[in-house]
């Protein structure tokens, strides 16, 4: 995520254990930072307060007996972040969740857990469609995606292009994995110019 001031921020929540990682880098100097963590509506709120004297600011910080984000039980945290910077102060928000992707030589696995990728293609004009109902973006997205899970899709691969920001967020509300396309400089169907043009 980066901020209005410019600020990046990253929650690494990777760890089926509750431990996470808190990375900052701003264009200020930063004083302090202020983070809480809430469990949905209603759930555990969790609280921590960090001093800084530096424009970047690392931290690891634990939940204890997280909620796992998977795709039949998309469970996130919400955050709430404050920044006091050497001159002025931010607040940002935003969910994360805690799941891990790996392999165990034959298999994706999902937080440990064997999953079967059942997945469909996005991005290029070719594989895309409009929206043509002219609905908000993200409620444009989140009816796309609830229509593909009733078919049995649980992954969707984006063709030569880049998702909005707004994509991410819906495909995380809703329990979808993602997978983006990314080619090195030097082939010849270089399109990382296409891809990441994307505003």
């Amino acid at each position: 995520m980066v901020t209005e001031k410019n600020t990046v921020i990253e929650i690494k929540a990777d760890d089926l254990c509750g431990r996470a990682v808190l990375k900052i880098i701003a264009v200020k100097k930063i004083r302090q930072v202020n983070l809480e963590i809430s469990e949905g509506i209603g759930g555990r709120r969790v609280c921590f307060q960090y001093a800084c004297d530096d424009a970047s600011f690392e931290e690891n910080f634990q939940i204890e007996n997280p909620l796992l984000w998977s795709l039949s039980s998309p469970r996130l945290y919400g955050f709430k972040l404050k920044i006091v910077y050497a001159e002025g102060e931010e607040a940002v928000t935003g969910n994360f969740g805690f799941r891990t992707i790996s392999s165990n030589g034959r298999e994706i696995c999902l937080n440990g857990s064997p999953v079967f990728v059942r997945g469909f293609i996005r991005g290029a004009t070719a594989h895309d469609h409009r929206n043509n109902c002219r609905l908000p973006e993200e409620e444009f997205y989140r009816k796309s995606i609830k229509e593909a899970k009733k078919f049995g899709f649980n992954f969707v691969r984006f063709h030569s292009t880049i998702p909005s920001e707004a994509f991410f967020r819906v495909a995380d509300e809703e329990g979808i994995l993602i997978h983006i396309e990314f080619r090195k400089p030097e082939d010849i169907y270089n399109n990382l110019r296409e891809m990441t043009d994307n505003g």
